[in-house]
């Protein structure tokens, strides 16, 4: 059994600076937009009030949220973890795996032509780009497609045990 935890990198000040900025620019455009249509201002106070509650709810969600990444036997398991709660986001046998890869440019390219009954984001991918892969996956005859960011042990786990499974079938 083989796991980890995927956390994500810390935010720079220029990042919070821009979400401080676009969340300021959206409610700033509802309140411009209501005064120009004059609109009741307790209407616009509570849709204000909702729109940064949002806002406020997926930031404090993804500062919070961290993926756990297990390998056990042949089992591949991703739990989604935020706060004390955990979540089985996914279990795939590796048999099942047809296909993992980096997520380059390429591949994005490749994988939008290709069609997927679910195509999931199974790690941190808001502002981060680096050290992402892809694993395409069948099951129950569709094809199912997750991006997920594993250290460099944990890929190379996984790629040994398809080895290991397909050198199993040819025998």
């Amino acid at each position: 059994m083989y796991q980890e935890i995927s956390k994500r990198q810390k935010l720079s000040a220029l990042h919070i600076m821009v979400g401080l900025f676009i969340s300021f620019s959206l409610l700033f455009i509802i309140n411009t937009a209501a005064y120009l249509l004059d609109v009741h201002s307790s209407w616009v106070d509570l849709i204000t009030f909702i729109i940064a509650a949002i806002i406020i709810y997926f930031v404090i969600r993804e500062y919070f949220m961290s993926y756990r990444y297990m390998l056990i036997d042949n089992e591949f398991i991703i739990h989604q973890i935020i706060g004390s709660k955990e979540k089985n986001m996914l279990n795939i046998h590796v048999k099942q795996i047809q296909n993992i890869g980096p997520f380059c440019e390429e591949n994005k390219e490749k994988n939008k032509k290709h069609f997927y009954k679910t195509k999931k984001r199974l790690c941190h991918t808001w502002l981060q780009t680096e050290k992402l892969y892809y694993v395409h996956y069948r099951e129950a005859g569709e094809d199912h497609l997750f991006i997920f960011q594993p250290s460099r042990k944990m890929l190379e786990l996984i790629e040994k045990k398809m080895v290991e499974i397909s050198s199993e079938k040819n025998s």
